[in-house]
């Protein structure tokens, strides 16, 4: 797992987001994940383990991808337009 990553609980799964923040130890992985469902918790962050997470593996269509083409041009953000662009292929 890595920071962007969206995810879901294991045991909650209706509580999903993406991964802010990871902090590793020697025994552990903690990881900070901005939820956006349920809809009383969106923006909440939360910190878990590793463990309590698996990444969402969700479709996006191809209208999505090119309005957020759309937005990473307007927000001038060249790295994000590369990594759409990728995916319109």
């Amino acid at each position: 797992m890595e920071i962007s990553n969206w995810v879901k609980l294991t045991e909650k799964k209706e509580y999903r987001g993406y991964i802010i923040y990871i902090s590793t130890t020697s025994k552990t992985k903690s990881i900070s994940v901005r939820l956006t469902s349920p809809v009383e918790l969106v923006n909440k962050v939360i910190m878990v383990n590793e463990s309590d997470l698996v990444v969402d593996e969700f479709l996006i269509t191809d209208e999505e991808i090119k309005d957020l083409i759309d937005l990473s041009l307007m927000l001038n953000d060249k790295q994000w337009f590369k990594e759409l662009s990728l995916l319109k292929q």
